[in-house]
């Protein structure tokens, strides 16, 4: 049994959005009102087989599938959706055992003080060989609880995951605070242009 804060993503996916708390006659949940962000890509496996074309749950569909080891940076500014889509990946893939989703506030400094795949294995209860064929998605790196070593942690971490065949992470953070560069995908989430905030508009109102 993973470890995992999968269930607690699509718990999130179907709680009332804090506006509606006191809502009895038609509550507002995050299902309801979710409206999937616009992005640009800034850097991408060509082989995975992206196109200008897709929307973004089809690019985050593809990464999925891909069957090698790869990662992806999905970045973009406080409130922009980044864990609304961690959540959404949640509820889409609920039955699928190969997603894990682990959160990076959920770590203490000691914890990571032994690296970040060893955080990983302990959080989810594995052995590190048992990561192959997984997809594991890694939210809110902003948050991280290290902030002197993170990117030695990431760093670290990312060239430990070259060591495995078929094992793909997926990391969401505000923009700031992490390295694109070390990433083979990266997805910049757009801000709403007038349709979309006209529609989220209407939806919570």
């Amino acid at each position: 049994m993973w470890k995992d804060k999968k269930e607690d993503y699509v718990r999130k996916w179907n709680d009332r959005l804090f506006l509606h708390f006191d809502e009895t006659e038609n509550p507002i949940t995050l299902s309801k009102a979710f409206i999937m962000p616009d992005y640009k890509i800034h850097a991408q496996i060509s082989r995975i087989g992206f196109s200008r074309n897709d929307t973004l749950d089809n690019i985050i569909y593809k990464f999925i599938s891909y069957d090698k080891t790869s990662t992806m940076l999905i970045t973009g500014v406080p409130g922009i959706g980044k864990s609304s889509i961690t959540a959404w990946i949640a509820n889409v893939c609920r039955a699928d055992g190969r997603i894990l989703i682990l959160r990076f506030r959920d770590w203490n400094r000691e914890a990571l003080n032994k690296g970040l795949l060893n955080a990983i294995c302990d959080k989810l209860g594995c052995k590190k060989e048992e990561l192959e064929g997984k997809v594991l998605i890694l939210d809110g790196f902003d948050e991280i609880k290290a902030l002197d070593i993170r990117q030695d942690l990431l760093n670290d971490f990312l060239n430990e995951m070259k060591d495995f065949y078929n094992f793909k992470c997926m990391i969401t953070s505000r923009p700031a605070y992490i390295p694109s560069g070390y990433f083979e995908n990266v997805l910049v989430l757009k801000a709403f242009d007038i349709d979309k905030v006209d529609a989220f508009c209407k939806i919570i109102t």
